[in-house]
């Protein structure tokens, strides 16, 4: 039986001593045109410090220079009064893989809020896992192979591959896990932050976040697993995973950091300009970050619908296809994010995994 403390690593765990962290903000506020309210890139603001890590330490301080260069308050149109936000996030992108070393590659992950970073096996709450959980997750997951031996296949080996796949079918299926999903493609990350975004109030913004691989594998908590017929999402979604059961005292020190990049879109109250509200217009409505941050997360998936980069093509499976089928055809109003970006409306999003 594998001895992995599950209780004692997620007590411990501190996000800002794990991973040594640029934070970009892409800063929104609110524009009008006409009578749709909606948002409009203000800043993007990136602040110069001292990096432990390495990639970071070697290019964190020319990013930041060409970030600062980016013209991102050109005004295109009369309905555009700044880039998109989408285009914001495709130039830091395409900074990064310009500034990369040879020897790492670039790994993604989009989210709907601005949440610590941690596998669901760590999460509290109703959305989470209690100790007890936490503490028979062996257990748990030895009694699910036996029961479902042609599903999965009990591996004791704390942190190899063949136990991070099988874990994969659990996390597939539902199940909490010691695994976060990233994915080598970029849009596909931006996919995942609009599919699960929902504005909330204590974790409005969405981000976009970076991680640097090392191409020879001597890496820490990254890790590959092979795609099966369980799980398809690994091929579609060009998936890996970082495996928190490889996070050991060295990584939690505070000392050993590990790079990352995160790319937020922030509210800020600055309005645009000073233009008087359309008719019927409330004042309060300038200074709302739900119809600056929906908005924004709205012309994103809008961009990447037309690139292709569709929801349904995230989970090949056929009972997520169905549930695709189900929304798609339901007897009620029109989903809101099939509504134009700056249309506002604040119906229920949609969730994915």
């Amino acid at each position: 039986m594998v001895k992995f403390d599950y209780r004692s690593k997620k007590a411990n765990y501190k996000e800002d001593d794990v991973f040594d962290t640029l934070n970009i903000d892409i800063e929104v506020g609110i524009t009008n045109s006409d009578s749709d309210m909606f948002y409009v890139i203000k800043n993007i603001n990136v602040t110069e410090r001292e990096f432990k890590s390495r990639v970071l330490r070697d290019i964190g301080n020319e990013m930041i220079s060409e970030i600062r260069r980016l013209e991102f308050n050109k005004t295109h149109s009369t309905l555009r009064k700044s880039w998109s936000a989408f285009y914001a996030l495709k130039e830091i992108i395409d900074i990064v893989r310009g500034l990369i070393p040879k020897e790492y590659k670039a790994y993604f992950r989009g989210q709907g809020g601005d949440w610590e970073l941690k596998p669901t096996l760590y999460r509290d709450g109703p959305a989470g896992y209690s100790d007890k959980f936490r503490g028979q997750y062996d257990k748990i997951y030895e009694s699910i192979a036996h029961k479902f031996p042609h599903e999965i296949e009990y591996i004791s080996s704390s942190g190899s591959e063949e136990r991070a796949s099988n874990l994969a079918v659990l996390q597939h299926y539902g199940l909490g896990t010691p695994l976060v999903d990233i994915t080598e493609n970029p849009f596909i990350a931006l996919l995942f932050m609009t599919n699960n975004y929902k504005y909330i109030e204590d974790h409005p913004s969405p981000k976009l976040d970076v991680f640097f691989v090392r191409e020879d594998g001597n890496n820490n908590l990254f890790q590959e697993v092979r795609s099966n017929d369980t799980n398809l999402r690994i091929t579609v979604q060009k998936g890996a995973f970082l495996n928190f059961e490889k996070l050991d005292d060295d990584l939690m020190d505070g000392e050993h950091k590990l790079d990352r990049i995160s790319v937020n879109l922030k509210y800020t109250s600055d309005s645009y300009d000073n233009n008087l509200l359309p008719d019927g217009q409330d004042e309060d409505d300038k200074n709302n970050p739900e119809i600056a941050l929906t908005t924004a997360v709205r012309d994103i998936d809008s961009k990447l619908r037309t690139f292709n980069y569709l929801r349904s093509d995230l989970f090949p499976d056929f009972y997520k296809y169905l549930e695709m089928i189900k929304q798609k055809y339901s007897d009620g109003d029109e989903p809101s994010m099939n509504k134009p970006w700056y249309k506002f409306s604040n119906e229920p999003q949609s969730t994915g995994e």
